[in-house]
């Protein structure tokens, strides 16, 4: 009678390990899924700010190449300036008004972390226990 007794604690224990591993291993999944839709939302947050950001300095580049001669050549034809000296000046303003729009897409980017940090933390703290590596 105490050897079956044993055996009933034996595989009671071995049942609430082997359930203890199931319910690890579920875990481990479900923030593997959440780790995994975490990052595909942010890379497409990345992605609609790059978009218009594309976009934008395309359209900006042809508009300011044919604003900036339009305006070299009104300098030039004022007699207020030369010629080199009327592209140095519309080179220089748009160099300025380029110099805001990259600032203010990289501000754009700042503004939201593209690694979900809190699911990776607790994937990996699951790993590390999992493994008794911690």
């Amino acid at each position: 009678m105490a050897t079956d007794v044993r055996h009933d604690h034996d595989t009671n224990t071995s049942t609430v390990i082997s359930d203890i591993l199931r319910d690890a291993q579920t875990l481990l999944n479900q923030q593997l899924k959440l780790f995994r839709t975490e990052v595909r939302e942010d890379f497409n947050k990345s992605r609609q700010a790059i978009y218009p950001m594309l976009l934008g300095a395309g359209v900006g580049l042809i508009g300011a190449i044919l604003l900036s001669l339009m305006l070299v050549y009104l300098l030039h034809e004022q007699g207020q300036f030369s010629l080199w000296q009327s592209f140095g000046i519309i080179g220089a303003l748009f160099a300025v008004v380029g110099i805001g729009a990259i600032y203010a897409g990289v501000k754009r980017f700042e503004s939201f972390n593209p690694l979900p940090d809190r699911s990776a933390e607790a994937l990996k703290d699951n790993v590390e226990v999992l493994t008794h590596t911690k």
